[in-house]
């Protein structure tokens, strides 16, 4: 007898249990598979979401790549006309080189005449002025021997001596 009552709360629990399937059957059932659509609704969301990130990131790679395509053309581009600016740089500075070179050349020529003609004319003063010296002595020695000469030649009387 000791059982009985523990059958009892058997059979409790039995009616209680069939008693909460029926009665919350359809609202458990309804509410699962309320829960089962929008799993489906998220999922289907979710895998959506998935794929449009997915083409973003397709389409910001490509964006990438051709970003960085016209980064290297441009940068080729800058390359190239560096190198054409730098070659006509040094054809300009060759250029000026040499008309410095040559005007270097053309002044140190007509310095070089210049300091000639100077040593020259110089030189030449030096031996006119010699020239003119030594015949101005000459002619005055041979004056001076003429004059002599003459004056000798003359009487006492003429040369006023007494």
């Amino acid at each position: 007898m000791h059982a009985l009552p523990l059958i009892y709360a058997f059979l409790n629990l039995i009616v209680l249990i069939l008693f909460l399937y029926f009665a919350l059957r359809k609202t458990i059932k309804a509410s699962l598979a309320s829960r089962r659509e929008d799993f489906i609704k998220k999922s289907k969301e979710s895998h959506d979401y998935y794929n449009s990130t997915i083409g973003r990131f397709e389409d910001v790679k490509s964006k990438i790549k051709n970003i960085e395509n016209d980064g290297n053309k441009y940068l080729n581009t800058i390359t190239e006309n560096s190198k054409r600016i730098g070659e006509q740089m040094i054809d300009n500075a060759k250029k000026t080189s040499e008309a410095i070179i040559i005007d270097a050349g053309d002044k140190a020529a007509a310095e070089l005449r210049n300091t000639r003609n100077t040593i020259v004319s110089s030189f030449v003063n030096k031996i006119v002025d010699q020239t003119r010296t030594k015949l101005k002595k000459d002619v005055d020695d041979a004056k001076r021997g003429e004059y002599i000469d003459e004056y000798s030649k003359l009487s006492k009387t003429q040369r006023g001596v007494q």
